[in-house]
């Protein structure tokens, strides 16, 4: 009886195990969908310094050309005026078309690309759309002090702006 017992309980353990193991289910979550932010960005390092400029406008001027700028009020503001902006990657330098400039606010101080041949840079445009008047795109430039002001040189790289604006 001892016997059959045990085997009783086993077969009745054994039974409760297999029933209990189901297969589960889990449901795989879908992932959200991405987007693809509107909000306006302008950030630079400059002399190894990381910046984010809050203040930001790119200005159409007469024909084609357009100044793409970012204002940090406490320490910089940088400009960088393009005459023929398209998209693609372009030098600049005192012959291109293309300059980069910067400006300390706290003691105005100024330096440019278009000064020598020396202090030059690279300006990306990913987008420019004249229909919806946005431009975004990625630079460096080494930049002159503006004379009478000193001969400083200054660096600017990681250099990138998105969703820039003009009316």
């Amino acid at each position: 009886m001892k016997v059959f017992t045990t085997r009783f309980a086993f077969m009745i353990m054994a039974g409760l195990a297999i029933a209990s193991c189901k297969k589960s289910t889990v449901a795989t979550p879908t992932p959200a969908p991405a987007t693809t932010s509107t909000t306006p960005s302008f950030v630079a390092t400059v002399s190894g310094t990381a910046y984010t400029f809050t203040g930001t406008a790119a200005i159409p001027s007469s024909g084609n050309s357009v100044g793409i700028s970012g204002v940090n009020m406490s320490s910089y503001t940088i400009m960088i005026n393009d005459l023929n902006p398209v998209v693609g990657t372009v030098a600049m330098n005192m012959t291109s078309g293309v300059q980069g400039s910067i400006t300390q606010i706290s003691t105005s101080k100024q330096w440019s690309t278009g000064l020598d041949n020396t202090h030059t840079g690279t300006l990306t445009l990913t987008t420019f759309d004249r229909t919806k008047k946005t431009c975004s795109g990625t630079f460096s430039f080494s930049a002159l002090e503006s004379p009478g002001t000193g001969s400083s040189s200054i660096t600017i790289t990681n250099g990138s702006f998105s969703n820039i604006k003009w009316n």
